[in-house]
């Protein structure tokens, strides 16, 4: 495959997903399904299901207050970030990751390391706003709501394929083995998963096919 095509067909992966990303979330099963409660989007507003699902998938790290302006107005519409939070509010978490293990399941692996696909795992810790409904929800460390996510990563391919999110701490090696007992690729891999552990730098695993050391 030459450069040019390789491009071409992961543009063309690319805007795959983005339309069935559209397709689910205009899909009424969809958002009966991942609303918290059954009156939510029931009615014509100035934020919808699709609104809260696209802006947060395309956030590009800047202030709440100048995306939400910035997303909005080329739907003409007015929207504070206090609305929009509002609206985030009543979609459920796992709606995300709906959407992730469906899309990444359709996405070509198009480059490999002598035929094995390289898949990496590690761990992030965050804090969330410390609000009163978020208590009991998150670990609490430092006066601070903690959360800590596991992702799954295809390394040449440059995109996740699966992650854990826990509102506390979590083990990440049990978190990867999940993730890879939910793995559904059959061809051959190498799975690594970089970790500080104990009195060692750090501890590597690696693996074939569908084992895991």
């Amino acid at each position: 495959m030459t450069l040019d095509s390789s491009l071409e067909a992961e543009k063309s992966t690319i805007i795959g997903i983005i339309e069935r990303i559209r397709e689910k979330s205009t899909s009424k099963d969809f958002i009966a399904k991942y609303k918290k409660k059954p009156s939510d989007f029931t009615r014509s507003r100035e934020i919808e299901f699709k609104d809260v699902i696209n802006f947060i998938l395309g956030k590009t790290g800047a202030s709440l207050d100048f995306e939400v302006l910035n997303y909005f107005k080329d739907c003409e519409k007015s929207v504070s970030s206090s609305a929009f939070c509002q609206a985030r509010d009543k979609i459920k978490y796992t709606a995300f990751e709906a959407l992730l293990k469906e899309t990444s399941n359709e996405i070509p692996v198009f480059n490999t390391f002598n035929g094995y696909r390289i898949i990496a795992y590690d761990g992030m810790k965050g804090e969330v706003p410390t609000r009163k409904k978020l208590r009991g929800k998150y670990a609490v460390t430092a006066k601070k709501l903690q959360f800590h996510a596991v992702a799954e990563y295809d390394v040449l391919n440059r995109c996740y394929t699966n992650a854990v999110f826990k509102g506390g701490t979590t083990d990440e090696r049990s978190a990867a083995t999940k993730m890879i007992k939910a793995h559904k690729y059959e061809g051959p891999e190498i799975r690594v998963h970089l970790k500080f552990w104990g009195r060692h730098n750090w501890t590597l695993f690696l693996s074939c096919s569908r084992c895991f050391c």
